[in-house]
């Protein structure tokens, strides 16, 4: 019972390290070094880390078949960053600009 408690206090640690290395990441490259990373590449190249070696290898072990998984996970997570990144600082057009709602309410607020 005590491992099985471990094993799964570990994949919340594997999960939130998964998840939160892309953000930093991104947020590194984009405001450290000022590099932009193309998102559409991320987007369509994703999918094929999983889809090309389980077509090329059928039984493949489990233990690589996650790591894949958690790759993907990497990527997208990564995807999604850079998107809202690039929003943030008008770079590209999200669907809904935010900030306007925000200066309305402060507007609102002080009448």
């Amino acid at each position: 019972m005590p491992l099985n408690i471990l094993l799964w206090f570990f994949y919340i640690i594997i999960a939130s390290l998964v998840i939160l290395i892309p953000v930093k990441l991104a947020n590194y490259l984009y405001h450290d070094k000022k590099i932009k990373l193309n998102r559409w590449i991320l987007a369509f190249a994703s999918p094929f880390i999983i889809i090309i070696p389980k077509l090329i290898f059928s039984n493949m072990p489990k233990i690589v078949f996650i790591i894949l998984i958690l790759l993907f996970i990497f990527c997208t997570v990564l995807f999604f960053e850079t998107t809202r990144l690039f929003v943030e600082k008008k770079e590209i057009k999200g669907v809904i600009n935010y900030s306007t709602y925000i200066e309305n309410h402060s507007e609102i607020k002080r009448k």
